[in-house]
């Protein structure tokens, strides 16, 4: 099955491929049809399995070549914002609360952002063509922008509010173990 919805995702590269021809439309379907037909030959499967591996083709998943380096870019931009948030407002809790809540908004949006991108260009890289087309709506960012930047909105504020807790921890300490 993965096999073929490889094989399903070529045939929708190769049908995109000519959507700027004059018209297109009516030429794309009539290739579509035709690709599918002969993919289904090639395999001895049925059209509509072949069908049913397309419609599989856009519910792939988050891909772990695109989390991993977005969430390290995302932790790490986090971490950063909140040291220097912390040391440019270290006796100003108003302005600090005020300089996060833009902050997660907008290393929330850079990051589903940066997540398309790198989607983007894995897929061209993977499908072995310059541009993704009309297929980007098919990517799993892009069919998932306001849940991942949701995602990214509570771990920008679980990773603060973790930090906040275990600086304070860490100078209660501190205070407790010097001498009067």
């Amino acid at each position: 099955m993965r096999h073929l919805v490889v094989d399903a995702e070529l045939i929708e590269e190769l049908v995109d491929r000519h959507r700027f021809h004059p018209g297109a439309e009516a030429e794309q379907e009539e290739c579509r049809a035709r690709l599918i037909d002969t993919v289904a030959r090639l395999h001895g499967i049925r059209v509509a399995d072949v069908l049913t591996a397309r419609d599989r083709v856009s519910k792939r998943g988050l891909n772990l070549l695109v989390n991993l380096p977005v969430a390290l870019f995302f932790l790490f931009a986090v971490l950063h914002v909140r040291r220097a948030v912390r040391r440019r407002f270290e006796d100003e809790p108003g302005p600090a609360v005020i300089t996060l809540i833009l902050a997660s908004v907008i290393l929330s949006g850079l990051a589903v952002m940066v997540g398309e991108f790198w989607t983007s260009m894995l897929q061209m890289i993977r499908v072995g063509s310059q541009h993704v087309g009309g297929r980007v709506a098919q990517l799993p960012w892009r069919q998932h922008e306001r849940e991942i930047f949701l995602i990214a909105l509570g771990v920008f504020w679980a990773v603060v509010l973790g930090q906040t807790l275990f600086d304070r921890r860490n100078r209660a300490q501190s205070f407790a173990r010097k001498p009067i």
